[in-house]
């Protein structure tokens, strides 16, 4: 049975070659085209010496000179540079075209949900969906259909958290923070710790639907920040999802993620035919390795001679199973012992109840826990909720090892199998695994590792009546008997019996039963076998949307929540309305208003409504008084038609004034309240121009102006115009060539013609 990868260390001689120069190529990438597109990049080989002239880095000689590697600009932060590397060997990662990663650019949406998929296994699935999503029309790019639409169906995108939701934007600390926490399987702990105490300092800052995300993300040491700062509306670079990605890896058991990356102890390298060996658990492993396959230690790049027999490393292999990627894990340590225990693979109807009642209790999420029980050790593997169809998880061996004198570890090894590109059936399943061993004293520490060495869990040995956990949602209540039932699972149902000393807790205050409400998370905690604590917390939804109609008679209000979306709420009597910020009523409500509502624990508590109000500006191109209509030049290319209801407040340059007040040409500024055209602001608009007497047509009522640059314009003076010489009442016979003259014209129309001498 192929065995888990882990850092055992034996002595072995080093054979070793001193003059490989690495070059990075991905699986279908010829020499020819790496070479072409490669940066040469130096090591810095001085030797640095510490006060006493002692040289501080041992392997200097070991260091390769020039390292050719998958991207151009990938050691612009030498802090990024092996997660790029390793990221993009992988095929995590894709550059930007022409051997280039751009690691100071921003990441959108796409991209790091994109990049997320590939990390847990999903790249071929994403890819063979060829259709837009209807939730994206028009917002993405055909390569991207098949990673959103997998990214909605596995909840890695939530449509009623935010729906304006752009694809192409980037991407801010937090909302990636979401996306990986989602796709690693931890999407509960996260609900769970939404109230939980962040020790950022900016932490006031993270949106309350990005909290639980945020403190998962930080206790998986994933996502840590600056400075004590997360930054979480800062947009995500390149370079920084790089690292996140290299820090997650390993931490989910989806497909794909564990297939190509072995950890264990260096024992030497064959030069002549190109092969690593490296050791665990007693056993030999033997991989082939590309001839030109670096080392990745203390920041820089060494040859494979930097190795010492012993030192912990990680091989990263490509699609034809070659070495192409080794990091230095850490220094060799003393040998471990261990010996293989003999486990007994336990059916459900074989297990005590107790047990039983814990892999209920534990089997609708991921989870890895030890227990002790009569003499025996029970090892319990769970996957969570999966579609029927090749989903498998399963304890193959169980090692102690010897730790010091009289202390001792367990490390249970787990298979876990996937079913591919392909499921057969929407049923589902709850995949988990039990064994069972002899008990035995001093056991410090319980690891759970895959096949390949990646450590899942690490825990502690717990006797079933020390301390027992129960997750689940609150079903019913009954005070008078002092019962809670919870959802523990789509289909189990518990009732626990609170004892009179339990603690209860509601969102971290002292709460009685009577406090609680059905849909509300609750934790119960049992110490032997006695339920101690009761610790509840509210569930909180958020939804936006626009009002479509109100139906005041029945309570309800529709909202519009997307192009597609359009849902009808029942709005309780105790449900707090505001407008604006004010108390208000159904009743006060109109459609096209802004809607935030809030349901607690399934129910709604909370409408916040805003006016919405649109101003449009343009001229007026014509005036049908009769209809009620005017018709606006809103641009060189766009001409409406807008009805003005009576109710509308009109205004001609400040004062009140109707329809039959106003005139083509006139500016007009038009206020939309909810939909609805609440004003419309005029004002008349004067235009001068100035000039110098060309001719004078009395025939045709014509004056030829010479104006500024020498152009020549003639206008039609109307029957109405005032026209003035040297301030005097004139007509046009009156004027001659070569006097200055300035016309105004009111909302397009000549009104003045003021001629001086």
């Amino acid at each position: 049975m192929f065995k888990k990868l882990t850092a055992i260390c034996l002595a072995f001689i080093l054979v070793i070659s001193m003059a490989l120069v690495p070059v990075f190529a991905s699986d279908n990438q010829s020499s020819t085209t790496t070479d072409a597109q490669a940066n040469m990049v130096s090591n810095d080989k001085k030797v640095k010496d510490d006060k006493n002239g002692k040289d501080n880095d041992d392997d200097y000689e070991d260091l390769i000179e020039n390292v050719i590697k998958k991207f151009l600009d990938s050691n612009e932060f030498s802090w990024a540079e092996k997660s790029i590397e390793k990221m993009g060997l992988m095929g995590i990662l894709n550059g930007t075209g022409n051997g280039y990663f751009k690691p100071k650019s921003n990441v959108t949406h796409v991209e790091a949900i994109a990049m997320v998929l590939k990390l847990t296994g999903y790249q071929n699935e994403a890819e063979s969906i060829k259709v837009e999503p209807k939730y994206f029309k028009g917002k993405s790019d055909p390569w991207s259909y098949g990673y959103l639409q997998l990214a909605l169906d596995k909840g890695i995108i939530i449509p009623s958290e935010d729906g304006s939701f752009n694809p192409k934007t980037p991407a801010k600390r937090h909302e990636v923070a979401k996306y990986v926490v989602r796709a690693l399987g931890e999407r509960e702990e996260a609900l769970d710790n939404m109230k939980a105490k962040l020790d950022y300092k900016d932490a006031a800052s993270i949106p309350a639907g990005s909290r639980g995300y945020v403190h998962v993300i930080t206790e998986m040491k994933i996502m840590q920040g600056s400075n004590n700062e997360f930054q979480p509306n800062k947009p995500i670079t390149r370079a920084e999802l790089a690292v996140i990605l290299d820090k997650a890896d390993g931490k989910t058991d989806e497909p794909g993620n564990s297939t190509n990356k072995y950890q264990g102890a260096f024992v030497a390298f064959d030069e002549k035919d190109l092969e690593i060996t490296i050791k665990a658990d007693g056993k030999s492993y033997t991989y082939d390795v590309n001839k030109n396959a670096p080392v990745y230690k203390n920041s820089k790049y060494y040859k494979i001679s930097s190795l010492d027999a012993g030192d912990i490393i990680k091989l990263v292999l490509d699609n034809d199973k070659k070495v192409i990627f080794i990091e230095f894990i850490e220094e060799g340590t003393a040998d471990t012992d261990e010996d293989e225990l003999t486990i007994v693979k336990m059916s459900y109807s074989n297990l005590p109840e107790v047990i039983q009642n814990k892999v209920d209790d534990l089997k609708d999420e991921a989870n890895y826990v030890a227990i002790k029980y009569n003499q025996y050790i029970y090892l319990i593997a769970t996957r969570g909720e999966k579609p029927t169809g090749g989903y498998a998880i399963e304890i193959e061996e169980v090692f102690k090892q010897t730790v010091d004198t009289d202390e001792y570890n367990l490390e249970a090894v787990v298979k876990i199998t996937n079913p591919g590109s392909s499921i057969v059936t929407q049923a589902t399943t709850h995949p988990y695994t039990v064994v069972r061993l002899s008990y035995f004293d001093d056991i410090e520490d319980v690891k759970f590792v895959n096949t390949s060495g990646s450590t899942l869990k690490t825990t502690t040995l717990k006797a079933i009546d020390d301390e027992e956990i129960i997750n689940g949602t609150i079903k019913s209540i009954d005070v008078d008997d002092d019962e809670v039932t919870l959802t523990l699972s789509t289909t189990v149902s518990k009732t626990y019996e609170i004892p009179t000393a339990a603690d209860i807790t509601l969102d971290g205050d002292d709460a009685d039963l009577s406090d609680l409400k059905v849909g509300m998370k609750a934790k119960i905690t049992k110490t032997n076998d006695v339920i101690t604590d009761l610790d509840v917390t509210s569930l909180e939804e958020v939804i936006n949307g626009t009002i479509y109609s109100i139906d005041v008679n029945d309570d309800e209000v529709t909202l519009t929540q997307s192009s597609t979306v359009r849902k009808t709420y029942e709005i309780p009597d105790a449900a707090d309305i505001t407008l604006d910020g004010d108390d208000a009523d159904l009743s006060d409500l109109k459609v096209g208003m802004k809607v935030k509502m809030t349901k607690t624990n399934g129910v709604i508590t909370e409408l916040e409504v805003t006016t919405v109000k649109e101003v449009i500006n343009g001229t007026i191109y014509s005036i049908d008084v009769n209809d009620d209509e005017i018709r606006l030049t809103e641009s060189t290319t766009v001409r409406k038609t807008y009805e003005i209801p009576d109710a509308a407040d009109i205004t001609l340059d400040g004062d009140d004034a109707d329809l039959s007040d106003l005139k083509v040409g006139m500016k007009v500024k038009m206020t939309k309240t909810n939909g609805v055209i609440t004003e419309l602001e005029v004002t008349t608009l004067i235009e001068t121009i100035t000039g110098t007497i060309y001719s004078v047509d009395l025939s045709d009522d014509e004056v030829r102006l010479t104006e500024k640059d020498n152009v020549r314009r003639t206008y039609v003076i109307p029957d109405a115009a005032d026209i003035t010489l040297d301030d005097d009442d004139a007509d046009l016979s009156d004027l001659e060539r070569g006097m200055t003259a300035k016309i105004t014209k009111t909302n397009g129309v000549i009104t003045n013609l003021d001629v001086e001498d």
